[in-house]
This record gives C-alpha cells, structure tokens and sequence, in this order.
C-alpha cells in the first residue's frame, strides 16, 4: 500500500524519522478498512510511430540511442525493404492505405501470425479508427510501419530484427481495442495512519 502523511495528506515525505517511526507504529499490525471503491478504467491502442516515438521507444525498449535507431531504421528501410520511410513525423496513414495495411499483415512472418488472427474484425475488416486513418494529420510520409514485403528477420543483424520487431508489434497493436480494467483502491487506516 502507499502511507499518506496525517497531517498533510500527501503520498511523500522528507521526513526520514517520521517514516521510520510511522514504519514501526504500522509494521505487524491489523489494518482497518474504511473505504473500497471500484472504478473502470481504459487506455487506447499505441498510436504508430514517427521517427520521433520510435527512437524514444527504441531507447527505453532496447538502450538504442537516437542516432543509432535512425540508422537501422534507414537500414530496414533502404536494404531491407521492411519498413516504409522512416524520417517521419507523422503517426498517421492516409485513409486510402487500408488496402497497403492488409497487405502488410499478410506478408508479415510466421511469428507474428498469432497476434494478426487474433485482430478483432467485423464482417471481415479491421476496426477503421482516426488514431490510425487520418488524413489531416499526415504530412510529407505517413507513420512507420512494415511495407508489405516478405522478409526474413533471421537474416537482419540483431539490431534491424530488434527495431522491426518494435515496429510490427507497435503496428499491430494499434488495430486491437482499448484495455480495460477495474481499478480497486481501498483505504486502511492502522495505528493512526492511512
């Protein structure tokens, strides 16, 4: 649980010896509950990359810098024919993509056929939403995504197979619904402390 301060409420304090004491008060006793409240929560899918959320991404995913992501990314792009033009600063496609997305997904390899079967479709077609089809906010190139190629990861260098990884999954993951949850906070009090 978090401690929350008596006096002033707060979830922080920098006040070590008080902790400690408000520690030794609270530790192996029984706690009171004097609230419990449920709450539905929800987190829409990741949008797609541009250059900008990819190198982000890619450093806290993979401890790439920004140079270096540029660089595979231009790789896969270039040599692979993996990704489309990485030097984007859009995280949208144009409406009339819908036929290049289906396309990517089917020349995707083996590995990701799991997670493209289990896409939510209606009548046959994937959900049509603005954080991915949006035409005004598409400049110059569209987001980043797989072109549609067929390719093999396993002769990319471990760097290109990392970042197209990154990719694809971002790709996908864009087209699943939101994630829902029930968030559950209940309050205690014990020794005087909340």
């Amino acid at each position: 649980g978090l401690w929350r301060d008596p006096e002033t409420k707060e979830l922080r304090s920098f006040d070590k010896e008080a902790l400690e004491e408000g520690r030794k008060q609270v530790a192996r006793r029984e706690a009171v509950v004097v609230s419990s409240q449920r709450e539905q929560k929800s987190v829409p899918p990741p949008q797609l990359f541009d250059l900008t959320s990819l190198q982000r991404e890619a450093n806290r995913a993979l401890g790439f810098t920004a140079d270096k992501t540029l660089k595979t990314a231009q790789a896969l792009y270039e040599g692979r024919k993996a990704l489309t033009y990485p030097r984007t600063d859009s995280r949208h496609l144009p409406r009339d993509m819908v036929g290049r997305v289906y396309k990517a997904m089917e020349t995707l390899p083996a590995a990701y056929a799991p997670y493209v079967s289990g896409l939510p479709r209606k009548n046959g077609k994937l959900p049509f939403s603005t954080r991915v089809y949006d035409d005004a906010k598409v400049t110059d190139h569209h987001a980043i995504i797989p072109t549609g190629q067929q390719v093999d990861p396993d002769k990319f260098t471990p760097d290109e197979k990392a970042l197209y990884d990154l990719v694809v999954r971002r790709f996908l993951a864009a087209f699943y619904p939101a994630f829902e949850y029930e968030q559950t906070t209940v309050i205690t009090h014990c020794a005087g402390h909340a």
